[in-house]
């Protein structure tokens, strides 16, 4: 039996299908990612709520599509 340490699973987007809410249930965490070109609408604070009632899966997110010129370095 071959054992892994990590599988990683990619699922469309929460505010389009549901095919990723039905994938929590096969795995350990939840990690969502957002692009930080886009302004939260009505849809994407349901899916936020949505995150937020997985507590015990959802891990944390990830902010993609960073312009270096908009971080205070």
């Amino acid at each position: 039996m071959t054992k892994y340490d990590y599988i990683l699973m990619e699922g469309p987007s929460l505010n389009e299908y549901s095919d990723t809410k039905e994938l929590i249930d096969y795995v350990d965490k939840v990690i969502t990612v957002f692009g930080a070109e886009t302004t939260l609408n009505n849809l994407d604070k349901e899916s936020i709520q949505f995150l937020k009632s997985i507590r015990g899966k959802f891990l944390g997110a990830l902010l993609n599509r960073v312009q270096l010129k908009d971080l205070s370095i």
